[in-house]
């Protein structure tokens, strides 16, 4: 997983600015199961994620969505469970290795609430790709995405929502940019997050290429970006509490022998 390029900011100084997020779920590998389903491994509620036609990378560090019309192959994560609320916030973080192919009218990612299928948007249209609200024409963005962000190359992309607003920031090459938008959408909760496609159309998708996803109760700022990378590259649960069982142990042996 290429991440380390990312982290511009230490440790420490992440630490400190992590206090007003939580996490709550998330993917750092994409291992499927024999139903297409891939299980979370990060924070401590349970989510799968849709594999639809997406293909997984060979060591499984990463997944890339398809770009076949229809609506029953589209990879996407049902987060509902989550009670993610747009008014009292939360955030969403999306490792990207790159974006292998847009398509005009295309998004990279789409978020559904239970009152709004395309609630967010992180849409592809010609030069104009940008941060969209209800999907609507009157949302699409003014200035042009392609001169702050190079969609062929590695970047982080992180929704923030509160107050039934949304903040997204872009960060690559050390570089964080910010979008935002005045309208509000309705107060709701967060349904499905669609990755490569929008929550209404079958069609108009990306072919993404992504690394990490996760789920975070609370607004995050530009300051957590940091953080929630590096929470791609921790080891899962299973594996540290293992690895702090073996080293007890081998303390205990050492007093023991001396």
């Amino acid at each position: 997983m290429k991440i380390k390029s990312l982290i511009i900011l230490g440790l420490a100084l992440s630490a400190n600015a992590f206090g007003a997020i939580t996490l709550q779920s998330g993917f750092s590998s994409f291992k499927a199961n024999d139903s297409g389903q891939i299980l979370s491994n990060m924070g401590n509620q349970s989510l799968s994620l849709t594999l639809g036609e997406a293909n997984v990378s060979a060591d499984k560090s990463g997944i890339t969505t398809g770009q076949t019309t229809g609506a029953n192959n589209k990879t996407k994560v049902d987060i509902s469970s989550l009670n993610l609320s747009t008014k009292t916030g939360f955030t969403i973080n999306m490792q990207v290795n790159s974006v292998k192919n847009k398509v005009n009218n295309g998004s990279i990612f789409g978020l559904s609430t239970n009152t709004n299928d395309n609630a967010w948007i992180l849409r592809t249209e010609g030069s104009n790709d940008g941060f969209v609200i209800n999907g609507s024409s009157s949302g699409r963005p003014t200035t042009a995405l392609t001169s702050v962000l190079d969609t062929t190359k590695e970047f982080n992309v992180t929704l923030s929502v509160e107050n039934n607003q949304a903040t997204v920031f872009l960060l690559q090459n050390g570089i964080t940019t910010t979008l935002t938008w005045n309208q509000s959408v309705t107060e709701s909760t967060a349904k499905e997050l669609f990755l490569g496609s929008w929550g209404s159309l079958t069609g108009n998708k990306d072919s993404v290429d992504f690394a990490g996803i996760s789920f975070y109760s609370g607004a995050a700022t530009a300051a957590d970006i940091p953080t929630m990378i590096q929470n791609y590259s921790i080891p899962e649960p299973s594996t540290a509490t293992l690895g702090l069982l073996g080293l007890g142990g081998l303390l205990l042996r050492r007093r023991r022998v001396h």
